[in-house]
């Protein structure tokens, strides 16, 4: 539930994500109890353990993702389709936590365009009960006195390699099986038996609150910044182990708790629920599929409530047939079932690969504009040399040489920031060839002397790249303007402040220029775009503005203006009124997401910011009280 209500995007679970965690520590105890037990019985046999995995995961996974695709097919423009394609064609076989790991992130933008996101977790656990019972045949048979010493090691060595792989690359943390074993071994360890039992209530229900409260504190405090999994995720794993631990030969106030009926039903209903609410919210979200015009809250408790709603008829009709024995036959008929199943899915997956995304089901002119979802912008941003965005290499792949080159006989002019000042270079760069714009740019790099002091494991990376600019670059070198342009929030507005000041103080001579928050859409504009072709509804993507980064750029622009700073609205330079310009004047998107620009983008706003630039400096002289700011105020 905790994960459910993190999708849905309500904000006071903003660690829910670590429901999954907790479920891994439940499949590792429950799935090695029933292994460890035949086993030691001589009664086990790979075959019927597959195959009770195939009746527990299969149908109400090939029913979600044969909707799913029914909805993709509805929905989808065909570049989405075809990533589309290959996420199904990934979640069919077990390994769309790969598939996920070599595309993005979890926390992401993109990731909530990824109706099969989900399934990453499915797939981590069936690459481990793949292995894990051979492994655990050959060790009894070989070793029997030392199974549980090498449970043991293994897991020792997955949370080093998690930890490890959180502070060098936390998308595979997140994503790989090695990084993510110890979690389900943890589960192992207690199936092992190899703890002992504590007798004494009092310790049993203090062991099994404390459980509960680790699992709480973790869904309440956490957030996408959190580094996860490796430290961190020991927080709500051990508070299930304690919970589990406590509640095997125990009747503790935590497993009374969960013993009650609705307990009991979400819980008999969990795996439905966990299927199938991930697809429902998405496709809510993204295009109002069941309902419109109801307010957020609302319609944030109205998708969990579905959720569990639409879990319980599939857990009903979908889950509970495949599980009678009058139903299940012989156990070749049901890997003949499951290939069966598997084998439409890929034909299915690989048809719409191979024709792009069935374009047939629009216009030329809508499958043209939808086509900009591919937009590549990596040559445009200079990625991987003056825009870093790779964990694994960090700052490290940062080329001074290239992007902090000093010309003599050229004004020199700084970009610093994360992508959003990234992919202003290619249009300022081509349109003022009389100037020189050195870049120092980075994927999630806010421009700001607190980014540059941040200690946390995820932003090392920016705190790097910041921590050179300001007090290596910047404070040292002789430059005509600083231009700073960031993703920016409510929360770094006092940030901007600091920063602005300590410029003033540091660089009297630059001329500092502020760039506001990018025109932002809740869905990416090549689709909106694409989908008001297809409507004949110009005013279509004026509705899908987001108010919020209009009202932010006022208040920035007053940060601005009470320093005297010159400032750039987007917003001023594209839009009136609550229409924005969204292309330029071939028709080329000015975005390619839901706000970075495309090389056209970036060419049409330097051609707007270079005629403002002709016009004198532009401030705002209104000044802003920041100490009373806060988010969502």
């Amino acid at each position: 539930m905790p994960v459910v209500a993190f999708h849905a995007g309500i904000s006071a679970f903003s660690g829910g994500f670590i429901g999954v965690d907790v479920f891994f520590v439940i499949s590792g105890y429950l799935i090695s109890s029933v292994i460890l037990a035949d086993i030691r019985n001589n009664t086990f046999s790979l075959q019927k353990f597959y195959v009770r995995r195939v009746k527990r995961i299969f149908p109400a996974l090939f029913a979600m993702l044969a909707a799913t695709s029914v909805l993709a097919c509805l929905f989808l423009m065909p570049a989405e389709l075809t990533g589309y394609s290959k996420s199904l064609l990934s979640a069919t076989l077990s390994f769309s936590n790969l598939y996920f790991w070599s595309s993005s992130g979890y926390f992401d933008p993109a990731s909530d365009q990824q109706p099969l996101l989900h399934t990453w977790s499915l797939s981590v656990e069936e690459q481990f009960y793949l292995f894990f019972p051979l492994f655990l045949m050959a060790t009894q048979k070989r070793s029997p006195k030392s199974v549980n010493l090498i449970i043991i090691l293994l897991a020792l060595i997955s949370f080093i390699v998690s930890c490890r792989y959180v502070e060098s690359n936390p998308t595979s943390a997140f994503y790989l099986p090695q990084s993510r074993a110890w979690e389900l071994l943890l589960g192992t360890i207690l199936a092992l038996n190899i703890i002992p039992q504590v007798e004494n209530k009092v310790l049993n229900d203090t062991f099994s609150m404390s459980g509960l409260l680790l699992i709480i504190y973790s869904i309440f405090s956490y957030s996408k910044l959190t580094p996860f999994p490796g430290v961190y995720a020991l927080v709500p794993c051990i508070g299930t182990a304690l919970i589990i631990y406590t509640g095997k030969n125990n009747s503790t106030f935590v497993s009374k708790l969960l013993s009650v009926k609705p307990m009991v039903f979400i819980g008999m209903i969990s795996y439905s629920i966990y299927i199938w609410h991930w697809p429902l919210i998405l496709f809510q979200k993204n295009f109002s599929m069941i309902f419109s015009g109801v307010p957020s809250a609302y319609g944030k408790a109205i998708l969990v409530l579905l959720s569990i709603v639409l879990a319980a008829i599939s857990w009903r009709y979908i889950e509970q047939p495949f599980r009678r024995p009058a139903l299940q036959g012989r156990q070749s008929r049901t890997f003949v079932q499951a290939g069966t199943a598997v084998v439409l899915m890929m034909t299915f997956s690989v048809c719409a690969i191979l024709s792009e995304g069935f374009p047939q089901r629009f216009s030329p002119k809508v499958v043209q504009m939808a086509s900009y979802l591919n937009y590549d912008f990596s040559g445009d941003y200079r990625q991987g040399s003056c825009f870093i965005t790779d964990d694994s290499v960090g700052f490290k792949g940062f080329q001074p040489s290239a992007c902090l080159q000093l010309l003599h006989d050229k004004s020199n002019y700084l970009i610093i920031g994360d992508s959003f000042a990234a992919d202003l270079w290619f249009g300022l760069s081509n349109r003022n060839p009389e100037i020189n714009f050195l870049q120092a740019t980075g994927s999630g790099c806010k421009p700001t002397l607190k980014q540059a002091g941040s200690t946390d494991v995820i932003q090392r990376r920016c705190a790097q790249l910041m921590s050179f600019m300001f007090h290596d670059f910047i404070e040292k070198t002789a430059l005509d303007a600083i231009l700073i342009s960031g993703s920016w929030r409510v929360e770094d507005l006092r940030d901007i402040s600091e920063t602005l000041e300590w410029l003033k103080v540091n660089k009297p001579g630059a001329k500092l220029i502020l760039f506001g928050a990018k025109v932002q859409y809740d869905a990416p504009l090549p689709r909106i775009l694409a989908t008001s072709l297809e409507k004949g509804d110009d005013t279509l993507p004026g509705r899908h503005i987001v108010k919020s980064v209009r009202e932010l750029d006022a208040t920035i622009s007053q940060i601005a203006g009470s320093k005297n700073i010159q400032y750039i609205s987007f917003f001023n330079l594209l839009c009136a009124d609550n229409q924005c310009i969204n292309r330029d004047g071939e028709g080329y998107p000015l975005s390619y997401d839901i706000g970075h620009l495309t090389r056209w983008g970036s060419l049409f706003v330097a051609d707007r910011i270079k005629s403002l630039w002709a016009k004198g400096p532009v401030t705002v002289n209104n000044p802003v009280d920041i100490s009373t700011m806060s988010e969502g105020n």
